[in-house]
């Protein structure tokens, strides 16, 4: 027979190694595995000989081998007929895996790692590990203070697992300090604090001297991650510091980092590719065919820790960084996206899902009010606007409302008045166009191709009125119905936004007939929440 090999993936301290524990004590698993769990616990710099010779005396054997590939032969040899479970925890290398793989065709053997490559090098089935459920993360709380939470308490720590992403060793210190007597809205403070979570989420010995690594890494998130980014050669360890540059929870795409990174699409794919395999990523959902990830909150915290820290470390621990303030960081990511314009023209931008709907936020953290200014003044060749337009196209004239908002942010902060009565001027002439868009208008223009679904909505949603809201919908839904139901989802969005409660039960009833189940029931729930007995009747 085949010995079956598995593997347990994840980013650091989402709790391999306990799930592997916990499946080892298991009855049913010690049912199976008459003969005993063999558990090594392996880290970066292990001692192979010793923790194999550690296996052969629990097995009872009395033999003492003189290299690793002794050791691994008189293993087989022993366990050929045994019915074992073989734990390998904390695996960094392949070739540290290898010799453990001794069991007969009985045996089973689980492996915990950070490395993805290591499960497909020695041919075991890979079980990705993700963080916890909100209701998991409550429990964990629950058991580490041995105590319920109720009323305030209780919200408390559900903003708390919230504010760490619910990763439980991240979990496990918040609690102990809350243990400890740290009020929790002290902790919640810290956790908010701008660059602070690392460090309030560290035990007060994680830095001792004499510490071992692996106990180090309990007591301290940054010292577990650390772990992991130290194997990083210099450009993959720099390329995930200028993650830290973008805003939290963002969908992180090769078309985008391709221009963060200043490399081309096919390694920037490389590159998230190897940092996903390396567990400081996480799979996101798929953006336009392509793979997308995800990146822990905790972790983005240390990407920008990396991106501004010194490159010379100053403290035991850290890694060396970038040396950059954030503004000046900011001010390279648009110098990289304006390379990539034409003429230096902002809404001449190609669209790569990601710096549309980013770029004022990135000008307003690079402080740079003038490039926030020039980029409402560009005109098109046709002498349109130029953001608007480009906005426009993508079906995405929300986003141009909120740059907007940000513009009138910064002519009130400045006290400008030439700002302020430009702002006036634009939003005047975006609510006259809505007001006087024909309510058929965008319906038609989508049913000859000439608006796409997302362009329409976002006409829609701009118009002051809500009745005339509610009977472009009603026109636009059967369109949608037939050339682009996907559309319908948000379309259900924009009857919901309608406040009125009369107007918002006409607009769900022209929907209902065109929309799928899976939205009716949605429909429905919106139409329950009216309160007026007639309007949702």
């Amino acid at each position: 027979g085949v010995l079956v090999v598995s593997a347990i993936h994840g980013l650091g301290s989402v709790g391999k190694s306990t799930l592997a524990a916990y499946l080892a004590h298991q009855d049913a698993v010690r049912q199976r595995f008459p003969d005993g769990v063999l558990w090594a616990t392996l880290g970066q710099e292990p001692d192979l000989l010793k923790l194999l010779t550690n296996w052969i005396r629990a097995l009872g054997e009395n033999y003492t081998p003189l290299s690793v590939e002794e050791a691994t032969t008189y293993l087989r040899s022993v366990l050929r007929d045994r019915a074992a479970l073989l734990v390998v925890d904390d695996a960094w290398r392949p070739e540290h895996v290898r010799p453990f793989l001794a069991g007969g065709p009985k045996c089973r053997v689980l492996v915990t790692t950070r490395e993805a490559d290591i499960a497909r090098a020695v041919g075991a089935q890979l079980y990705e590990l993700d963080v916890l459920t909100p209701q998991q993360a409550m429990e964990l709380l629950r058991k580490r203070l041995g105590r319920e939470l109720v009323g305030a308490e209780e919200q408390a720590a559900a903003a708390l697992a919230r504010e760490v992403g619910y990763l439980p060793l991240a979990l496990e210190l918040a609690a102990a300090q809350v243990e400890d007597g740290v009020p929790w809205a002290e902790v919640l403070d810290d956790l908010r604090a701008e660059i602070a979570r690392l460090e309030t989420l560290e035990r007060p010995l994680a830095w001792e001297p004499d510490l071992p690594p692996a106990e180090r890494k309990r007591l301290s998130l940054r010292a577990s991650f650390n772990l992991s980014l130290r194997r990083l050669r210099r450009p993959l360890l720099e390329a995930f510091a200028w993650l830290g540059v973008l805003p939290e929870d963002v969908l992180i795409t090769p078309a985008m980092t391709a221009t963060l990174w200043a490399v081309d699409v096919r390694e920037a794919r490389r590159r998230l590719r190897l940092l996903r395999n390396k567990a400081l990523l996480l799979a996101g959902s798929q953006q336009r065919g392509e793979q997308a990830y995800r990146l822990h909150d905790l972790l983005h915290d240390l990407a920008r820790r990396l991106l501004t820290a010194p490159p010379q470390p100053t403290q035991e621990g850290d890694l060396p960084g970038l040396g950059l303030t954030l503004p000046a960081a900011h001010r390279q990511v648009l110098a990289r996206y304006r390379a990539r314009t034409h003429n230096g023209l902002w809404h001449t931008l190609p669209d790569d899902g990601y710096i549309h709907q980013h770029l004022t936020w990135h000008m307003d953290k690079a402080g740079d009010a003038a490039a926030l200014i020039a980029l409402f003044r560009e005109e098109t060749a046709q002498h349109g606007h130029g953001w608007y337009t480009a906005l426009d196209r993508l079906g995405r004239t929300d986003l141009f409302m909120q740059d907007l908002e940000r513009l009138w942010r910064l002519a009130d902060q400045r006290r400008d008045m030439g700002l302020q009565v430009r702002w006036a001027l634009i939003k005047a002439s975006l609510h006259s166009l809505a007001a006087n868009l024909p309510v058929e208008l965008p319906a038609l223009l989508v049913d000859n191709d000439l608006w796409t679904p997302a362009q329409a909505l976002a006409h829609l949603r701009q118009m002051p009125d809500e009745g005339t809201r509610a009977h472009a919908l009603a026109a636009l839904a059967p369109v949608l119905a037939r050339k682009a139901p996907e559309a319908l989802a948000e379309a259900l969005q924009a009857a919901r936004s309608i406040r009125d409660a009369d107007v918002r039960a006409r607009a769900l009833a022209s929907l209902a007939p065109h929309l799928p189940p899976h939205l009716l029931s949605e429909a429905l729930q919106a139409a329950r929440s009216i309160r007026d007995v007639y309007a949702r009747a």
